[in-house]
């Protein structure tokens, strides 16, 4: 089991902001957390004037394996349409699959095992996604780039089992020093 460390350091952030990006930091994380089958011990958040920070502990090091229910078409439908199912999910016969009746029609459908995704990947696509979508009251841009944060971000550290995440957002890369 890991620990993620997230610190966000920029310009002063006003005092009304500081809670609600604790708030919303737990929150989308703990959400993509449980989309993604990552297992993890607590999440707490920290703000400063100057910095935003999230720990994360007990991350493991990969999703949880877990079944997906794939729907195909109706049982009734075009022998084309469930071929074509069978053959974009690598299943030889219709006798892999169950029936199942979904308002008042019966579909075809696949139970697959999602086998299981390195967290530092998924985490360095997701972070910078994360980060975007918090909402403010206020935001502003700076620099050439098209993310808005409420002030200027000076310095992201991003850190998993001690190692840098590294990803890239409102222009400032990710590393594994704090000021």
């Amino acid at each position: 089991m890991s620990d993620l460390l997230l610190e966000i350091y920029g310009e002063e952030l006003p005092s009304y902001s500081q809670v609600l990006i604790e708030n919303q930091l737990s929150n989308l994380f703990n959400e993509f957390f449980k989309e993604s089958a990552i297992k993890f011990g607590y999440i707490k958040t920290f703000s400063t004037s100057r910095r935003v920070l999230i720990l994360i502990q007990s991350v493991s090091k990969f999703t949880s394996e877990k079944p997906k229910e794939l729907r195909g078409p109706q049982t009734d439908a075009d022998k084309r349409a469930i071929n074509g199912f069978l053959k974009s999910n690598n299943i030889i016969s219709v006798n892999e699959l169950q029936k199942k009746e979904i308002k008042g029609k019966f579909y075809f459908i696949l139970n697959k095992k999602i086998k299981p995704k390195l967290v530092r990947n998924l985490l360095k696509q997701k972070v910078p996604e994360i980060l975007n979508s918090i909402k403010w009251i206020k935001s502003m841009r700076w620099s050439n780039n098209n993310q808005r944060w409420i002030r200027p971000i000076r310095n992201i550290m991003c850190l998993l089992d001690n190692k840098i995440i590294k990803f890239e957002f409102a222009g400032v890369k990710s590393n594994n020093f704090t000021y």
